[in-house]
Parts: C-alpha cells; structure tokens; sequence
C-alpha cells in the first residue's frame, strides 16, 4: 500500500507544480533578475533613475520569491498530507514508507514516474 501511496503523492505533486506555474514564476524572476543586471550596467540611464528601476525590481524579485515559496509549499504539502493521513488511518506504518521510498527499484520506478508525468501534464 505504501508504494500506491507515494505513487499518487508523486503524481499529485507533479500536478501542482504545474498547475500552480511554478517553473513559469522561477523563470519570471530569473528574467526580472536579468533585467536589474542590465540596467546595472546600462551606460544611458542617470545613477537616479538606476536606482529607482533597481528598487524596482527588487521588490518584485522580493514578492517573487514569497510567490514561488508559497506555491512550492503547497506543491509539498498536499503529498505530505496524503502520506500523513495514511499513516493515521493504519494504511501502512512509517518504517513501512520510508522502506518503500528508500528501495532502490522504487526509486527508478519514480524516477521514470515523474519524467513521464511531467511529459504527459504539458
């Protein structure tokens, strides 16, 4: 039972992390980071008007990385939750989980799991 488990935790986490856009938001600050790089280094833009574009960026890199930490929370947490509540209704023990996480074929089983649910959920 633990091995079901895992395997729709796994899913449901692939799931929400596209469905929450996650990558699509790394990569938005990853851009606005660029961005700030190259007003940095813009040799037309006056000292004055560079730091208001970099305060600028700041803050939305700031906002950014809370957006992406809360969304990546969620993504971890709903699997969480479904092991937890495993666990509690006597689906399986811990040690009977974390064996079945830790066995090396299961670990490829995911592995491949999560390349092609992340294929299929484009």
């Amino acid at each position: 039972m633990p091995y079901v488990v895992l395997t729709v935790g796994l899913v449901l986490f692939v799931f929400l992390v596209r469905q929450l856009a996650i990558v699509r938001k790394v990569r938005e600050a990853g851009t606005d980071t660029r961005d700030a790089i190259a007003v940095i280094q813009a040799d037309g833009i006056d000292e004055r008007s560079k730091e208001t574009l970099i305060q600028s960026a700041a803050g939305r890199m700031g906002i950014a990385f809370i957006d992406i930490l809360v969304r990546s929370a969620v993504a971890l947490l709903a699997p969480s939750a479904l092991f937890y509540l495993g666990t509690t209704v006597n689906l399986y023990s811990t040690d009977e989980a974390l064996a079945a996480a830790g066995n090396p074929y299961a670990l490829l089983f995911f592995a491949a799991l999560t390349l092609a649910a992340w294929r299929i959920m484009r």
